[in-house]
């Protein structure tokens, strides 16, 4: 059964021009680029929005300009953006869960932890914020996206991103099948077995194989995490970061490195996260916190400035690691 999370936006296709259509810039705000035309398709993904990428491909390459499709595009550095080209924004959250698989099929992995599967059939604009949102009130999360929760369903797929479940791969093995169009403008069906290769051209080809429309992702269930920090010497760390993928009740994993001048690159600090032995009444998975809030806003101030640098380390290694240190959702952590 499919459960539509945004029913409105799926009774209210717009195409939307946005108001400043002869520039376009990408997350970082350092990347604003001349483009030819950009439009912002908020379709169903059926007939209507077909027919809009349909056309908008056959204009762009009537006139021989570049097209692109993207999310937040936090490709930096202007990649996600056609230098005088079609660029199109896709703006849908809809979300659909298959309900019927959420517990069918049990698997128990070599680290010892099962997994219950479910599909999210997601329309390729939604969002990971969409997924969660979606598959948090029913138990389930992602089972893998990158650590913003901004970014497009599609182009973590097509950069084939990995996250903190550093155990199992990038993001493109819990992918089961996606529709695309070509640049001929046929709608194809993909997956590990049907139209293969293609399938195995787009996971990672940074989008040049077509426009993907719909994807079927496989999701897993939420759980309540404990997390441990450890500062180490920077040498230490690879061996250290190894041990925690061998170690089968660690189920999630990131580290930093201190870009601090005086002591580039010589500091380190793993962070890993195992089950909590309580996963009763698991809260509903909110956005995030004041802590993050607070570090991207160091990040942005610390570029050119080694002050801050010293600031921002402090605050990841110490600061950060006090007033998050407590027990989190899976679902909360990747939101």
């Amino acid at each position: 059964m499919l459960l539509p999370s945004n029913p409105t936006l799926a009774r209210n296709p717009v195409i939307q021009p946005l108001t400043s259509a002869d520039t376009l810039n990408d997350a970082s705000g350092r990347s604003k680029t001349p483009i030819f035309r950009n439009i912002t398709l908020r379709e169903d993904p059926g007939a209507q929005l077909i027919t809009a990428i349909r056309a908008e491909m056959a204009e762009a390459r009537a006139n021989g300009r570049p097209m692109n499709v993207g999310a937040a595009r936090h490709s930096m550095c202007g990649q996600a953006i056609p230098r005088c080209g079609h660029a199109i924004t896709f703006d849908n959250a809809s979300i659909g869960i298959d309900t019927a698989n959420q517990t069918m099929r049990a698997y128990a992995y070599a680290y010892a932890y099962a997994y219950a599967y479910a599909y999210a059939y997601a329309y390729a604009c939604a969002r990971w914020r969409d997924v969660i949102s979606a598959a948090d009130p029913l138990g389930l999360g992602p089972r893998l996206m990158q650590s913003n929760h901004d970014l497009g369903i599609a182009v973590t797929f097509c950069v084939n991103a990995h996250g903190w479940p550093v155990k199992q791969g990038p993001m493109g093995s819990t992918v089961r099948a996606f529709d695309m169009i070509l640049s001929s403008g046929d709608l194809v069906t993909c997956s590990r077995s049907e139209n293969a290769e293609l399938f195995g051209m787009t996971m990672g080809g940074f989008g040049l194989t077509g426009v993907i429309t719909q994807m079927d992702v496989g999701l897993e269930p939420n759980q309540r995490l404990e997390p441990t920090y450890t500062k180490m010497p920077a040498e230490q760390f690879g061996t250290r970061f190894t041990e925690a993928l061998t170690d089968a009740s660690v189920t999630m994993a990131y580290g930093r490195l201190s870009v601090d001048r005086a002591d580039f690159m010589s500091d380190a600090l793993l962070i890993t996260y195992r089950a909590s032995a309580d996963q009763s009444d698991l809260p509903t998975a909110s956005g995030s916190g004041m802590a993050a809030k607070v570090a991207s806003r160091i990040y942005r101030t610390q570029l050119g400035n080694e002050p801050m640098k010293r600031v921002r380390w402090w605050f990841k290694a110490d600061l950060e690691n006090t007033l998050a240190s407590g027990p989190a959702t899976r679902n909360r952590l990747i939101n």
